[in-house]
């Protein structure tokens, strides 16, 4: 056991290096930093948004009510009635990239003895391609819906109703969601809003979890064998499995000091982002509709997560044993990349559970997909298959793992190698020695 420790200790020593630590460190800050900035960001682009130019070509009583009405709504109405050959110019003018232009005549055409509808122009400018550039561009279009909204309430009150509101608004709708058997007073969207801001950071973690345990593994095995660290242990006096056993541990316990640094970083991020009262609202509503979860359910995601990368780095190590070098080592690690890619690009888009029978049943062959459906699986009440797919991991780790300690019980981890393309024939000569043999007649 004394060697064993003394063999973790090492694996850890090479595994946690200055670099390395200041490399997770600085990824977390980044992940507060884009917090920070995308939240002020996207504050000032709402704040923005509230605000609308308008220029007034009519100028008439009744534009000017329905601009008062829309001051009341809660918006900040930038009002002139000069005529701009541009009106994007006024735009400019006020640091915004649309504006508003009631045309001359719009007034007395709604109060005619026939009213005739009126048009309302819009002027946008795309400036860049960035989301939060474009938020006010694309708000003055539900000015107008406003603005109709306000008119239609005028005329309908200047006719002698009391109460337009059945009148203009006769079907009002009341969204209802149901989760098994809890139901809330809560749109569909809103609660899809609110698991994707919740679920979508584990996915994210446990892929860049995977890539960095898989590749640190692998340039660690690729290292000792090119040093002849590996060779040298081999033929020391302990035993094949405490080596191998030390490499996992170490692996592990790092790949798992990585995750819970990255989680907190991002969830710094998406604290910044969303603000307080956005994730308070989202608790809640998770939690009405039974959507939150347990210290247990918790726990269990970290069992199987602990699973996961342990599969990863058995995986890892058996390609890692065949390559001899760091170039050949970024090959050796692609059928990893693979594993992990495609189940987090279909659980990213998609409900695995509504694909094809046979696509399904692929997808669910690899083990890293059952990892990225824990907090679903969870969430939904899908407790088999959460437990089918850790029950998948405990045997596809230790059908690796079996075969790792063969590999390394025998002197195959030393031999072992990457073959691209047919080996030369013995037979064959070099094409330059067939031409020294012509010259030389």
């Amino acid at each position: 056991m004394r060697k064993f420790w003394i063999l973790l200790k090492k694996e850890l020593r090479e595994m946690i290096t200055l670099q390395s630590v200041l490399s997770i460190v600085l990824c977390a800050g980044i992940f507060v930093l884009l917090g920070n900035f995308m939240g002020s960001v996207t504050e000032e682009a709402a704040k923005n948004a509230g605000e609308v130019a308008v220029i007034d070509l009519d100028d008439s009583e009744l534009t000017r009510s329905l601009l008062g009405g829309l001051e009341q709504s809660g918006f900040v109405v930038h009002r002139t009635t000069k005529a701009y050959e541009n009106p994007i110019d006024y735009a400019r003018e006020l640091g915004r990239q649309s504006a508003i232009v009631i045309p001359e005549g719009f007034g007395a055409g709604i109060l005619a003895e026939k009213p005739v509808a009126q048009k309302i122009q819009l002027y946008s400018e795309i400036k860049s391609a960035a989301v939060t550039a474009n938020i006010s561009a694309g708000v003055d279009s539900q000015v107008v819906q406003q603005l109709g909204a306000i008119l239609s309430r005028t005329l309908v009150e200047k006719a002698g109703i009391a109460d337009p509101g059945p009148i203009l608004e006769p079907v009002q709708a009341e969204d209802y969601t149901a989760v098994g058997e809890h139901t809330q007073q809560v749109s569909a969207g809103t609660v899809s809003g609110f698991l994707s801001s919740q679920t979508m950071m584990v996915p994210i973690i446990v892929f860049l979890l995977l890539m960095f345990a898989s590749q640190m593994v692998v340039s660690t095995i690729v290292n000792e064998k090119n040093d002849k660290t590996l060779e040298t242990l081999l033929s020391a006096p302990i035993k094949r499995t405490s080596i191998l056993s030390s490499k996992m541990i170490a692996a592990g316990l790092v790949s798992l000091l990585n995750a819970a640094v990255f989680m907190v970083g991002y969830s710094g991020y998406m604290g910044k982002l969303m603000g307080g009262s956005g994730q308070n609202a989202a608790g809640e509503v998770l939690k009405a509709l039974g959507l939150s979860l347990s210290t247990g359910q918790y726990l269990l995601i970290g069992v199987q997560l602990f699973a996961t990368i342990l599969t990863a780095l058995t995986i890892s190590i058996l390609l890692g044993s065949l390559a001899q070098d760091i170039k050949a080592a970024q090959t050796a690690i692609m059928p990893v990349m693979v594993m992990v890619m495609i189940p987090y690009f279909i659980c990213l888009l998609a409900d695995v559970n509504g694909l094809p029978t046979v696509a399904r049943f692929l997808v669910y062959a690899i083990p890293f997909t059952h990892t990225f459906m824990a907090i679903p699986n969870m969430m939904f009440g899908n407790y088999p298959l959460f437990f089918f797919g850790l029950g998948y991991q405990v045997v596809f780790f230790a059908v690796c793992m079996f075969l790792a300690v063969r590999l390394f019980s025998s002197d195959k981890i030393l031999t072992a190698k990457l073959q691209f393309g047919k080996k030369k024939s013995a037979g064959k000569k070099p094409a330059f020695a067939a031409l020294g043999k012509k010259s030389g007649r």
